[in-house]
């Protein structure tokens, strides 16, 4: 019986051990980060550098597998930069993407909507899991549907260019609403 106590109390002392530097580890992260909330108003996350992410960071690349239900095309994701551990430690706890462009505008909101399916799934297990990942991004984000100035400009007259930018900027907010529906009678 000494040794089943022994074993017990060294694994009991390994479980500690590790408990603890676990719990040291969270306690530095918490001390570095920034302690105050931020929120990002301007930052574009279709920008060509972060859609790149090759570029900057290149052991992040294989993070995500459209196979697997990840949000990627062809190649590009521009939500990767959320779970950069920067991100974490900047405290940033909501991000406003702008759109310059219509077509823009349209992209963002099918990143978006494939992330937050994805973010769903991966709730959704934790909770199968019972298990609380604490590198979750929970971070907000939202975009905005407008076209810049400087792409008002072009082959096409003001008027019709209007025109048709304000029949697609309709149908994406349609779009979104039909979503917004689907979700709320998913709910119920």
């Amino acid at each position: 019986t000494s040794s089943t106590t022994s074993s017990g109390t060294l694994f009991t002392t390994a479980m500690t051990s590790t408990m603890n530097k676990q719990q040291q580890q969270q306690q530095q992260e918490q001390q570095q980060r920034y302690p105050y909330p931020l929120i990002d108003v301007d930052c574009n996350l279709l920008h060509p550098d972060l859609m790149n992410r090759t570029l900057l960071v290149p052991t992040m690349v294989a993070n995500t597998n459209a196979a697997d239900g990840g949000i990627q095309e062809d190649n590009e994701n521009p939500f990767w930069i959320l779970d950069h551990p920067s991100t974490a430690l900047s405290n940033i706890q909501g991000i406003f993407s702008p759109s310059s462009t219509v077509e823009e505008a349209e992209k963002m909101y099918d990143f978006l909507c494939q992330w937050e399916q994805q973010q769903q799934k991966e709730e959704e297990e934790e909770e199968d899991k019972q298990e609380v990942n604490h590198n979750h991004t929970a971070i907000n984000v939202r975009m905005s549907v407008g076209v810049h100035p400087y792409h008002t400009m072009g082959g096409s007259s003001v008027s019709s260019l209007f025109e048709n930018n304000n029949i697609r900027i309709r149908q994406l907010l349609q779009k979104d609403q039909q979503r917004y529906q689907q979700q709320q009678q998913q709910q119920q």
